[in-house]
């Protein structure tokens, strides 16, 4: 399996989604627009360029806003060709409840998973 960074998957044409904390799964134009737009937080999508911005007017690392989308609970989840890619923080895995969503997702569309964080095929059986 390729991996891609995130931003890259929304620019190559993935389809993206977010895992929320309480498991709805949400399908999105792109990772860091719609976390920008819709969570309260130090980041925030102007409207202006494809960047998030920071209070200060900033433009913050894309990671940074990832890292801090994964501790709050957020999951993002990417489709490539090659199946469904679920990436979190490290030091926060998903709850029980977001990987039978995420899971019970996987088999609804008939796609592989994949655990972008351990390199590794999720077994859905």
């Amino acid at each position: 399996m390729i991996k891609l960074k995130p931003i890259l998957s929304e620019i190559m044409g993935a389809i993206n989604f977010w895992v929320m904390p309480t498991g709805e799964i949400k399908r999105v134009g792109d990772h860091l627009g719609w976390f920008t737009s819709n969570v309260d937080s130090e980041f925030h999508y102007s409207g202006v360029g494809d960047f998030p911005t920071k209070s200060d007017g900033s433009i913050p690392e894309p990671e940074d806003v990832y890292e801090l989308a994964y501790k709050m609970g957020y999951v993002t989840l990417t489709k490539y060709v090659e199946g469904l890619v679920v990436d979190y923080f490290r030091g926060n895995s998903p709850t029980q409840k977001q990987w039978k969503s995420i899971k019970d997702f996987a088999i609804e569309n008939r796609w592989k998973l994949f655990d972008g964080v351990i390199d590794k095929e999720i077994d859905l059986l």
